[in-house]
Parts: structure tokens; sequence; C-alpha cells
């Protein structure tokens, strides 16, 4: 699981690093703090629905399952998730 994560937890950390190094001049500009306040929430989104996914629907495999409902579910399950955390949570 962490080899499919590094990217994104690499990424959140780095995001988060940014946001404390530049945090006076995030907080007066408007653009950047947006970007990194959305890379934030997306990354922590797919975080999100990849671990609770691995949870809730460990017996979905995307290799062996051949029912279309249940790879649509799953998809559907990603989709939900982080757009909720891409509009705030």
């Amino acid at each position: 699981m962490i080899k499919r994560l590094g990217f994104d937890l690499f990424l959140l950390l780095c995001m988060m690093g940014l946001a404390f190094f530049f945090s006076d001049f995030v907080s007066n500009s408007g653009l950047l703090s947006l970007w990194i306040t959305k890379a934030i929430c997306i990354t922590t989104g797919i975080l999100h629905a990849h671990i609770s996914r691995k949870m809730i629907f460990p017996y979905i495999n995307f290799k062996t399952e051949r029912r279309w409902d249940n790879n649509a579910m799953i998809v559907i399950w990603y989709a939900m998730i982080i757009f909720a955390w891409a509009r705030g949570g």
C-alpha cells in the first residue's frame, strides 16, 4: 500500500512544508495560498479514499474482478471522497 501512496505522501509533506515555510507570504498572496490549500486537500482526499477503500472493500481487485458494478462502485467511491476533500472537507 505504501508503494501506491508514496508519491501522494511525498506531495502532501512538500505542500505542508511549503505552507509552513512561506506562511507570511501565503497569507498575503491569495493565489499561492489557494494552490497550496487545494494541493493539500486533494492529496489528503486521495490518501483518505485509498485507505478507506482498502479497509471497507478489500475483496475487490481490479485485476481479477470481472463485474462492472463493483469496479464502478470503487471509481465512484474515489471520486466522491476526493471531490468532498477538494470542496473543503
